[in-house]
């Protein structure tokens, strides 16, 4: 007996049968590979399958065979042969050309270093971390990347390639769906393909974007919940075709319940259902919104989010387009090989003579318009003119009047003929620019397609008004300033004109009596894929921002659900949000505080001196050093931005100007006023509140000034909102070479791409957990081989699996056990499948020997049998032969038919009394069922109202999470100061009531202090007669004392000592002359930095104009703390007083001695002295008394100033929130800056005080002097000439203030 062949397991398995519409049948290789993914999906999406080889090689019924692609398949099969069971231990080494090159380990020169050679014969010695392993050959072609068992770079690449020389060009990638594009038609997408996929799952069916669509429509039509398709990709990767198949099988499988088959392009009377509507819409955003680039004939030149709304019984009920980052620039600026918008060609190409007339067209091409002539005029295989009457039906199944398209063309037609105005240079001796002849008739042209007249618009170009302070002033305009204005009004024009279609579109898509609350709705996102150019720009850092916030939602996507599959499975597990990872660049660009890129740059648009130069030396000096993702570009200007696929430099030239996106504000205003109502109404956000062009009040718009990177922000908010209420379906579209041609594929060009579409950030989150799981049943069914003295009897599966994986001595740390799976590391699975082959083969080899020494004797034991056989035929025959000789077996064989025909009449009765009973109970259960079907409707109903209930519950619940997050640590900051500021509310409070309280003692020690002023008046009346009497006594006392000179010449020195106590005198009143202007000017500087604080409180009030309603606290806390303020004023002011009061009491007690004193030297003028004390008193009583009154209504007035300026901020208290840091650190700069004031104040009273001091030792000097003037009694005449002297200085004082008291 021969030797037995040994069979590779890959023969030994199943084989079955994938049958494709046109009756070709794949052969489907049913693998028992764990269903390995490096993201957990739901197991209705899960993919088993490993390898599915196809007879013919493609995934599409037939194709063309040219020579090019049966060559590439035999390359193919060569590939696919190499991967044997040789024993060879295959490797892929990193190559600069083909990205990997896969060779084998011949020799291993240490622990770290092994020799590789290739198949070209060449050896190279490299270390052992700089290969990867290659993938057994039960991998290959795998339907789903995630499933290999060593997830690496160059397997991913090596999977890829291979499908795509097959025509797979869909494969999955976990939870991606990753499509490469064609470059060729391939039949797979038609109504057979439709059927093929419609109710299929995922394991039924290869790899394709219906798949996907079929499953996201599945699940919102099951379990309810909206749905979102992300189409991502480079320019040519094929977004756009993948968007519109993802349309067109909606469309198809929403439409009826029968299949349908999808129309194609058919007269519009097939195409007024709304399924079609919504189909044809795609022509006429092609057309407005797509360009020819150099990789791509039909590139979407922006971003589109389509919304189809659909009922519970999953008919279409509605759509809505939301659009992203239109590229203006292509308007005005095209580059060589390229081409504008498409619309521009179609409308040149296609437009009737009548309609080129009225858009003044006529006899004009492609090279007539500057805007068109620097590209291609045609795309190779695509004619304009069919396009043009293509979009032209289109717009008729949506229902545009003729009037709408007219419009619409009129601003394309006025965008090519403002292309066509050249300024030039005036004079030599000007800067100013003017138009050329060409350039006024096409201006001309433009204007009346605008609906404006020609000359204002000439000088609104030439000499725009600007605001000067309150005038207006004209503007010189330089050409380049010119063409700048006109390039910005063209992009101005057309993004506007492509909103409003888009707009209008969407009005014809709502169908509002169709939609209902409980529509849920599938969302499909075309955008660009993550970007990195030579020349990297704003456009570039928005589409990167929004791509890092796509991944960042798809690796929060996949960390949910690995956490969901761990956390059934009960398995241990470290917890990482690996989109964490991402937020510290998009940090970076969108914090406010700190302020990130998007911040900083609005901050300098908004700056009248900022440059491009000093925006990026702003960021540098914010940035730089201070956070490992950004860096400086060096010579360049401009920044480095660290993002998950990898590191961009941009170059910030041209970055304001582009942010801030300005127009002619002459020109807008005059297009706001246009006779046309379509022009208008693109500008109607221009229209100046009033009538006057230019009014002398300041331009008022309908809506606040936003920047593009705003307004970008905005969408994508809203756009990020919309996709976490959403399940997600994620497709990756690759473009696999530059030179549009099938069958290449660029290892290289793709691998960036997969880096950049986040695939390969997907294999690097799958490398940190257990991307292989099997169920037990799998994992017993395929490895218990690898054991010996299994246990016999039932085994629960959990058990099998932990001996099995006991006797096979895994570390404990590449995998786990589940409740119902195992959990494998990366490339756990290889090395058993490894042992496995082995071992089968061992076994097969066994068995063929067996096998064929068993068919050996076979063959001889049936010779024997045969001849046993013979004989008992032969015996047989014989008696059948006697039995029919027999006549009384042959009247038996003719009776038998006739015994049961007797029972059969019976038999026949009783079976139609059967089916007459079964009639009447079918007719019975008819019933009940409608009875049930109609319980099960209203409960179904009730149902519905409930889960929209909950729906509507966990949508508010979406919408704040992200705000609670953001405000939870501001929560906590603000809640301390929250508490404060009512504490200090509630002092206020108790403040303002004393204070209340002490202007009513105030008034009432007014009203006494008025009648004391009025007896005061009573008694100078009778000083006024004793005064006389007095005068008479000192006329008495003169003649004594000229008696009394003559006797004592011995007073003569008191005289010299009289008159240097009068010096003395004078320098204390000079002195207290001094206090008292100190004191006015401290009055004074008080006065002034009252002013001052209040005048920083309007100012602070009139920033609390721009705050949010939700701030009300904040607002509260705010009045408190201006109140405190104005208490602190008060208070201040208070003390001030007392201690001016203080101060004149004390200078009163000073002037009360003096009187003391000069009633020690004339004990006769004692009375006079203490007239003029009483007197001197009163008059310090009333100044005081006075300014106290001045004082209060004073605070009067501020406490009412400051009670209505409350009341007017609190009507605008919604608009507090925006600005409540800036505000809350604006009231600490003030308190600090009352602080300051007030130790400034307390500083002043001190050296009063000091003043005061050295006036009371200067007296004390005086008393001591006068001491010596009370021995002397010569003085008493000079000093009673000197009272009456001073007595007649009072009374015209007092006179003219107190005699009207009197």
């Amino acid at each position: 007996m021969s030797a037995a062949m040994p069979l590779s397991p890959s023969s030994q398995q199943k084989q079955t049968r994938f049958a494709t519409p046109n009756g070709i049948s794949h052969p489907r290789q049913h693998s028992q590979s764990p269903a390995s993914n490096f993201s957990p999906i739901p197991s209705h999406i899960r993919s088993n399958s490993m390898q599915r080889t196809s007879s013919s090689s493609t995934f599409a019924p037939q194709f063309v065979k040219s020579e090019e692609f049966r060559r590439s398949e035999d390359k193919v099969s060569a590939i696919e042969g190499e991967n044997d069971f040789s024993g060879k231990r295959y490797v892929w080494v990193k190559d600069p050309e083909k990205a990997f090159v896969r060779g084998w380990i011949v020799e291993e020169v240490s622990q770290q270093r092994v020799v590789v050679q290739f198949e070209s014969g060449s050896q190279i010695e490299l270390d052992l971390g700089d290969v990867d392993k290659v993938n057994p050959a039960k991998f290959d072609k795998a339907d789903d990347m995630a499933e290999l068992t060593h997830l690496n770079e160059a397997s991913v690449i090596h999977n890829l390639q291979t499908r795509y020389q097959s025509d797979l060009i869909y494969t999955y990638s976990g939870l991606f769906l990753v499509a490469i594009n064609p470059y060729c038609p391939l039949p797979i997408y038609g109504n057979d393909y439709v059927r093929m996929y419609k109710g299929q799952t995922r394991e039924d069916t290869r790899p394709h974007i219906f798949a996907v669509s079929d499953a996201a429509f599945r699940r919102l039509v099951e379990e309810g919940e909206n749905q979102s398709i992300l189409v991502t990709g480079e320019s040519g990767a094929g977004k756009t075709e993948n968007t519109k198949k993802v349309i067109q099988y909606l469309a198809s499988v929403a439409t009826s319940d029968s299949d349908t088959p999808l129309a194609g392009r058919s007269p519009a009377k097939q195409l007024s259902n709304l399924s079609q509507q919504i189909l044809r819409a795609n022509p006429i955003l092609e057309s407005f919104g797509n360009a020819q680039t150099v990789r791509n004939n039909n590139s979407s030149r922006f971003g589109k989010f389509i919304r189809i709304q659909f009922t519970r019984s999953g008919q279409i009920a509605g759509a809505f387009i939301d659009w992203y980052l239109l590229e203006k620039s292509r308007v005005v600026k095209v580059s060589q090989h390229e081409r504008s918008y498409h619309i521009f060609y179609q409308m040149l190409a296609g437009a009737d003579k009548r309609l080129r007339d009225a858009l003044y067209l006529a006899n004009m091409d492609i090279e007539d318009f500057a805007y068109l002539r620097g590209g291609n005029d045609t795309i190779a295989g695509i004619s304009d003119r069919d396009e043009w009457n293509y979009l032209i039906e289109a717009f008729h199944v949506m229902g545009f009047s003729e009037q709408e398209q007219n419009a619409i063309f009129r601003t394309i037609a006025a965008v090519l003929h403002i292309g066509n105005v050249a300024a030039k240079q005036e004079s030599r001796a000007t800067d100013q620019a003017m138009l050329t002849q060409e350039a006024k008739a096409s201006l001309d042209k433009a204007c009346r397609l605008l609906g404006v007249q020609t000359e204002p618009f000439v000088k609104g170009l030439l000499h725009p008004k600007v605001k000067a302070g309150r005038e207006w002033v004209e503007k010189v305009q330089t050409a380049e300033q010119v063409r700048f204005a006109l390039d910005a009004l063209a992009k101005g024009i057309y993004e506007r004109g492509f909103g409003d279609l888009v707009s209008r579109i969407n009005r014809r898509l709502d169908r509002g009596g169709l939609t209902s609350d409980d529509n849920h709705f599938i969302g499909v996102l075309d955008i660009a894929g993550f970007e990195i150019f030579e020349n990297n720009s704003f456009e570039q850092l928005c589409i990167n921002y929004t791509n890092e916030k796509l991944q960042q939602f798809f690796n929060h996507y996949m960390f949910v659900l690995e956490q969901e599959e761990y956390a059934r499975e009960q398995i241990e597990w470290q917890f990482i949000d690996f989109g964490k990872d991402l937020q510290p660049t998009i940090d970076l660009i969108e914090l406010p505080n700190p302020i990130g890129i998007f911040s900083c740059l609005d901050e300098d648009s908004v700056m009248p001196k900022a440059t491009d130069k000093s925006f990026t030396d702003k960021l540098h000096s914010l940035w730089e050093k201070k956070t490992p993702k950004y860096a400086a570009a060096r010579p360049r200007q401009g920044f480095i931005l660290t993002h998950y696929a990898a590191e961009v430099e941009y170059n910030t030239e041209g970055w304001l100007e582009k942010n801030k996106d300005p127009l002619n504000d002459n020109l807008t205003r005059l297009l706001a006023s246009s006779k046309d109502d379509y022009v208008s109404t693109l500008f109607s956000d221009c229209v100046d509140e009033s009538d006057e062009l230019y009014s002398p009040r300041s331009r008022v718009k309908k809506g606040l000034f936003r920047t593009v990177a705003q307004r970008h922000k905005e969408q994508l908010t809203s756009l990020m909102r919309q996709l976490h209420s959403t399940q997600p379906h994620f497709v990756r579209c690759i473009l696999p070479n530059h030179k549009k041609k099938p069958k290449q594929f660029m290892a290289p060009l793709v691998l960036d791409q997969l880096r950049c579409n986040g695939v390969l950030e997907g294999i690097r989150i799958a490398r940190t957990g257990f991307p292989n799981r099997l169920t037990f049943a799998e994992f017993r069914s395929r490895y218990e081989v690898l054991c010996k003295d299994m246990p016999k009897g039932y085994l629960g599966g959990q058990e099998a699996a932990k001996i099995i994986l006991d006797r096979l001595k895994l570390n404990p740390a590449v995998f786990r056990i589940g409740i119902t799976k195992v959990f494998f590391r990366a490339g756990v699975l290889a090395d058993l499948e490894e042992q496995r082959d082995t071992l089968i083969r061992e076994i097969m080899s066994r068995f063929q020997s067996v096998a064929r020494g068993f068919m050996q004797r076979r063959i001889a034991y049936k010779q024997l049998y045969r001849h046993e056989a013979t004989r008992v035929i032969q015996r047989n025959l014989n008696v059948y032969l006697d039995l029919q000789s027999n006549p009384w077996w042959r009247l038996f064989v003719r009776m038998r038919p006739l015994l049961g025909a007797t029972r059969t009449a019976s038999e026949v009765k009783k079976r139609d009394e059967r089916i007459e009973q079964l009639h009447d109970k079918m007719r019975q259960d008819q019933m009940e069922r409608q009875r049930i079907e109609e319980e099960r409707r209203r409960a179904e109903l009730d149902n519905q109202r409930i889960q929209q209930t909950l729906e509507a519950e966990r949508a508010l619940a979406l919408d704040k999470e992200e705000i609670f997050k953001r405000l939870q640590l501001r929560e906590n900051e603000l809640s301390e100061k929250l508490a404060e500021a009512i504490a200090e509310q509630e002092q206020l409070e108790d403040q303002l009531d004393a204070s209340i309280n002490s202007r009513r003692e105030s008034d009432e020690e007014l009203i006494t202090r008025r009648e004391q002023v009025i007896q005061a008046g009573q008694i100078i009346t009778r000083l006024e007669a004793e005064k006389k009497d007095l005068q008479k006594q000192v006329e008495n006392l003169n003649e004594d004392l000229i008696h009394a000179e003559r006797d004592t010449s011995r007073y003569d020195g008191l005289d010299q000592e009289i008159r240097s106590l009068r010096s003395q005198l004078g320098v204390k009143d000079r002195k207290i002359h001094e206090l008292e202007s100190s004191h006015s000017q401290s009055e004074r500087e008080k006065d002034l930095k009252i002013s001052t604080l209040e005048t920083e409180l309007r100012s602070l009030k009139s920033s609390l104009m721009h705050k949010d309603r939700r701030t009300d606290d904040l607002e509260q806390k705010l009045n408190n703390v201006q109140r405190i303020a104005t208490e602190e004023k008060e208070r201040s002011t208070n003390s001030y007083e007392s201690q001016i009061r203080s101060l004149n009491s004390q200078l009163g007690t000073k002037d009360h001695k003096l009187g003391d004193l000069e009633d020690l030297i004339v004990k006769k003028d004692r009375r006079v002295q203490d007239v003029e004390a009483r007197l001197l008193a009163s008059n310090k009583e009333l100044a005081e008394l006075r300014s106290r009154i001045q004082d209060l209504e004073a605070d009067n007035q501020d406490l009412q100033a400051n009670l209505d300026e409350v009341a007017s901020s609190r009507s605008h208290h919604e608009t507090i929130l925006r600005q409540k840091d800036t505000e809350l650190n604006s009231i600490r700069q003030r308190l600090q800056t009352s602080d300051d004031v007030m130790s400034k104040l307390q500083k002043e009273n001190q050296g009063l005080k000091t003043q005061h001091e050295d006036v009371s030792r200067r007296h004390g000097d005086v008393e001591r002097e006068m001491e010596d003037v009370r021995r002397k009694r010569a003085a008493m005449n000079r000093e009673a000439a000197e009272v009456r002297k001073k007595l007649e200085g009072i009374m015209p004082f007092f006179n003219s203030h107190f005699g009207s008291v009197v």
